[in-house]
């Protein structure tokens, strides 16, 4: 079993250098492991994980398994809706949609071919905006500091027409009895009470 385990990896590693799904340094994800590519040896290919961990995957395993290699991606698409208040107008949102996609085309980190931005729903609490575009870089901190720049800037779009970001709200309706025994419990007393108490004291 141990030579037959053996002969499987050094196939495996064949495989991989004749494939070549990924090389040192590459950042990918074999199966449930995920890091970057240290070691691509006979038995086995090493990867370093988020976690600062060192993982030796067997070259068997490496054959078999799915391989998404994520720094051989071109770009990283980028995909968030967002929610505004029920009170905004037709026009505000008209507005605000052009606004946002000027601000992506006007970006130089965004694939420009990509932008897409739309009014989409009418959610349960909230008029929803669909944003969606690729990074031109598909490094990791380039994206996120894309994204950070982008959503500050739509948070500021939104505030200069006026708008608001909408959050889960209910609107409860209660009918017959029940209405009529909470509006009763939220009328005012009259002032009979308070004079006659008035008079009682004097």
């Amino acid at each position: 079993l141990a030579a037959q385990d053996t002969l499987a990896n050094v196939f495996g590693s064949v495989v991989v250098a004749v494939d070549q799904p990924f090389r040192v340094g590459d950042y990918v994800k074999i199966g449930a492991f995920e890091g970057s590519v240290e070691d691509i040896g006979l038995r086995s290919t090493r990867l370093r994980t988020p976690e600062r961990t060192l993982v030796s995957i067997p070259n068997k395993t490496v054959a078999a398994e799915a391989i998404n290699n994520f720094t051989r991606m071109p770009q990283r698409r980028v995909l968030q809706t967002i929610g505004v208040t029920y009170g905004a107008k037709a026009d505000q949102i008209d507005n605000l949609v052009s606004d946002i996609r000027g601000l992506l085309t006007g970006d130089p980190d965004v694939h420009p071919q990509t932008i897409l931005v739309h009014f989409l729903n009418f959610g349960p609490s909230s008029l929803d905006i669909q944003i969606i575009y690729y990074s031109a870089d598909p490094d990791p901190v380039k994206n996120m500091d894309l994204r950070q720049r982008t959503n500050l800037a739509v948070m500021r779009l939104v505030e200069a027409r006026g708008l608001g970001f909408a959050f889960p709200t209910q609107t409860i309706e209660f009918a017959g009895e029940i209405a009529e025994r909470m509006a009763g419990g939220l009328r005012k007393p009259d002032g009979g009470g308070a004079e006659g108490g008035g008079a009682g004291r004097g």
